[in-house]
C-alpha cells in the first residue's frame, strides 16, 4: 500500500451537507432545488448554505436566492462547497449506463443522481467519498 495515498477529506461546507442529507431532516423530493415537501440534494445544499438566501415560493417550486434556477446551485453555494458544476457533477462515467449520450456531460451530476432514485445516505457516500468535482 503507497503511504502517500491518503483518502478524500471533504471541505467543511461539504461535511456540514454531507451530515443534513444523513440527518433524516429533509424529505427527499425530484426536479427543482425545493418543492413542496421536500428537496433535492442540491436544494439541502443551499438550506443549509452560510449564504442566507430566500426561498422565493412559485406555486409547486421553490427558487433559492437570485442568482438561481429552480435546479441549479446558485453560483455563491457551489463556490462555498468548492465545486466546480452548478449541478454537482461527479467522476462517475455514464459511458456504458443508458443514460449515456455523446450531447451531454460524460459524467452524471448530483442532481440527476437524485432524480434517479438515489437516496440521500448514497448521495452523502458520494460527496463523502471526493468524487464530485
Amino acid at each position: 500500500m503507497n503511504e502517500n495515498l491518503k483518502p478524500y477529506e471533504p471541505n467543511d461546507e461539504e461535511k456540514k451537507l454531507i451530515e443534513a442529507l444523513r440527518s433524516g431532516k429533509y424529505q427527499q423530493a425530484k426536479g427543482h432545488l425545493r418543492i413542496d415537501g421536500g428537496y433535492c440534494c442540491l436544494g439541502v445544499a443551499c438550506d443549509i448554505s452560510k449564504i442566507k438566501g430566500n426561498w422565493d415560493h412559485f406555486g409547486s417550486y421553490f427558487q433559492f436566492s437570485e442568482d438561481s434556477q429552480s435546479s441549479y446551485l446558485p453560483n455563491r453555494v457551489r463556490y462555498e462547497l468548492g465545486w466546480q458544476h452548478p449541478n454537482g457533477l461527479t467522476h462517475i462515467e455514464r459511458r456504458g449506463s443508458p443514460y449515456y449520450n455523446e450531447g451531454y456531460e460524460n459524467c452524471f451530476a448530483l442532481d440527476e443522481l437524485n432524480d434517479a432514485d438515489f437516496t440521500f445516505d448514497q448521495i452523502a457516500d458520494i460527496i463523502q467519498a471526493g468524487l464530485v468535482k
